[in-house]
């Protein structure tokens, strides 16, 4: 097998949608639970045990109050909730015949369906639906005038504001929804240049004139000593001190 035939099985096997009618999908579930059945109630009567169904309503008339349960019950209520028919149950076997079972109301619900989209002669049918539909569009509309309840809703909220604040507002003067700020009139500054004044600095200090003539002092012994060294042994033989 090739390696795309092989992925292409993978995908078919693995692929998670339902490939089968719900009426084929029904037929197997329902299948599926008789032979599930089947192989639950051999295996409890070869271990000896009683059927499950009877034991289930055996219980149930034993400790349960109200009416016994007959097993036909069951097999009514399960022929009436099964979406397809149940060969040999013409009608459904319902203690009331009157009443359709789910096969029946789904038939009738597609025969609808079919005769429907069909022509008619009088054009009954398509009168009616197009009736139908010319209703759902017309509630569908935004009214274009008030009707009375809501008139009559809105006259007993204005009478109850009215008795709850004094007044219902209908008499007092409209108040403006925006309100316009109030400018201040711009008065520019004037500016004074007759009153300038140079800048004169102060004298120094005598503490400024006595740290001054210090540093000057530390200046100035600091070249001398530098002096003395370039002249002083072998620096002045060689030349002395270079200004």
């Amino acid at each position: 097998m090739k390696v795309s035939d092989h992925n292409k099985m993978v995908k078919y096997i693995t692929d998670p949608r339902d490939r089968k009618s719900p009426e084929e999908r029904a037929k197997i579930t329902a299948t599926q639970k008789a032979n599930d059945a089947k192989r639950m109630a051999a295996k409890r009567k070869e271990y000896g045990l009683p059927d499950m169904q009877k034991h289930t309503i055996n219980m149930l008339n034993k400790f349960e109050n109200g009416p016994d349960i007959k097993e036909e019950d069951f097999y009514v209520q399960a022929i009436r909730n099964s979406p397809t028919p149940v060969p040999g149950y013409v009608g459904g076997a319902t203690p009331d015949p009157t009443v359709p079972t789910r096969a029946e109301r789904t038939a009738g619900q597609k025969q609808l369906e079919k005769l429907a989209v069909q022509p008619d002669s009088r054009g009954v049918f398509q009168k009616a639906v197009a009736a139908d539909e010319a209703a759902y569009k017309k509630s569908q509309q935004y009214p274009n005038e008030a009707t009375p309840e809501q008139v009559a809703r809105l006259a007993y909220n204005m009478e109850k504001s009215r008795q709850m604040t004094g007044g219902d507002g209908r008499y007092d003067k409209p108040k403006a929804i925006i309100k316009k700020k109030k400018t201040i009139p711009y008065v520019p500054t004037k500016i004074k240049f007759n009153t300038y004044q140079p800048y004169i600095p102060e004298p120094p200090s005598p503490e400024l004139i006595r740290q001054s003539e210090n540093f000057k002092k530390i200046l100035q012994d600091t070249q001398d000593k530098k002096i003395r060294e370039a002249n002083a042994g072998l620096a002045g033989l060689l030349g002395g001190f270079k200004k």
